[in-house]
């Protein structure tokens, strides 16, 4: 059930890094980048992202201040430019503190107190406690109406997925 559930949001996070591509519009000369005002979009994107930060930190500070030390300096410095190596630079941050990235680092430096062979039992051993913690976060979200799996699915993922966006944007 497991390895179901974890797959499945494999899927869905892979397929969310489709989402620029999958919604810009053709234009002439406009190739596949998205055609829109990407300052509003982060601004909006900014404010969303300070707004769902300080209702978190009211319910739980520690996870406030540690997602805010991660995402701001990320997210404010996130822009569309023509420089490929800068955007690429961007893009590799971006993937850095996507969700998906930030359960898996956590899953390591969890793991990390535990006695490991190599650095590969490691990571074999973070990706498995992570498949587990992801199952057990959604059984306590329905059994004991916990809100990391509501946290994660619909507030850090959507203003993720609209950096991502900015990122992919068409500058003029």
């Amino acid at each position: 059930m497991e390895d179901n559930i974890s797959f499945g949001l494999m899927a869905l996070y892979t397929a969310s890094l489709m989402v620029p591509r999958l919604i810009s519009r053709k234009q002439p000369g406009a190739g596949k980048k998205l055609i829109f005002d990407w300052r509003l979009l982060k601004c909006v994107t900014l404010l969303y992202q300070s707004l769902f930060l300080f209702s978190v930190s009211l319910m739980n500070i520690s996870l406030a201040f540690f997602l805010a030390v991660i995402l701001m300096p990320i997210t404010v410095i996130v822009q569309p430019t023509k420089i490929r190596l800068l955007l690429w630079i961007q893009k590799f941050f971006l993937l850095l503190v996507s969700p998906g990235v930030l359960l898996f680092i956590a899953a390591v430096i969890t793991s990390y107190g535990e006695k490991h062979a190599d650095f590969l039992d490691l990571l074999v051993n973070s990706w498995s406690f992570m498949k587990t913690n992801i199952f057990l976060t959604i059984i306590d979200k329905y059994f004991f109406g916990s809100w990391m799996f509501s946290l994660f699915s619909f507030v850090i993922l959507p203003n993720w997925l609209m950096f991502w966006s900015i990122a992919h944007c068409s500058i003029e």
